[in-house]
Parts: C-alpha cells; sequence; structure tokens
C-alpha cells in the first residue's frame, strides 16, 4: 500500500479570495440597503467594510502569491483576490474624483463661506 501525500493548500489565496469576495458582497449590500427607505443609514456601516476588506484581498493575495511561488498551489486564488480588491480600490478612488471633479467648485464655495462665516 503506498502513502499518498495529503495535498499541500494556500491558506493565504485562499484568504485572499474570500476577502475579495466578501468586499464585492458588502459593496452590493450597502448598494441594495441604501435605497431601503427604513434602514438606509445601516449602508454608511458597510462602506469601512468593503474598503478594510479590499485591502486585505490585496495584501493577502501578495502574500498568497509568494507562497504560490514556492509550493506551486493557490496562484489562481491570489491572482483573482488581487485582482478583486484593486478593482474595488481603483472604483473608490474614481468615484471620489469624478465627485470632486462634478462638485468640486460648490464644495469649495460652500467651505470658504462657511470658514469666513457668511452662512
Amino acid at each position: 500500500m503506498s502513502e499518498q501525500e495529503p495535498a499541500s493548500s494556500n491558506h493565504m489565496a485562499t484568504a485572499s479570495l474570500i476577502a475579495g469576495l466578501l468586499t464585492w458582497l458588502s459593496f452590493l449590500v450597502m448598494l441594495c440597503i441604501s435605497f431601503l427607505p427604513v434602514i438606509n443609514s445601516l449602508a454608511s456601516l458597510f462602506y469601512p467594510v468593503s474598503f478594510l476588506c479590499s485591502l486585505l484581498a490585496v495584501v493577502l493575495g501578495i502574500v498568497g502569491y509568494r507562497q504560490g511561488m514556492v509550493t506551486d498551489t493557490g496562484r489562481g486564488g491570489s491572482i483573482l483576490g488581487i485582482a478583486l480588491g484593486t478593482a474595488y480600490i481603483l472604483l473608490q478612488i474614481l468615484l471620489i474624483v469624478t465627485l470632486l471633479f462634478l462638485f468640486g467648485g460648490t464644495l469649495f464655495v460652500v467651505l470658504l463661506a462657511v470658514l469666513s462665516g457668511n452662512s
């Protein structure tokens, strides 16, 4: 009888993939809850969760990819976790830049009026 070695797995890659999926799941929940009239204030609780999950997905993905180079396991999950986390971060940067472009002048005028005392 021959003994088989247990299949090694890359836990960092798996955690990266799960964090990347949780990023987008919490983002979608945040979008869905924001349209409900009674509990829409709870939507703001999901923003830090999705942002932290995206950072975790990128960091764990990089660590998992490096481990996958040694053990030949989990590189696909690491790449997907990095991609999901990076896509969310880039989406947030794009949204912030767009909001600043659209409403930046208005925000600057309101801020200037508040600071000068002309409310």
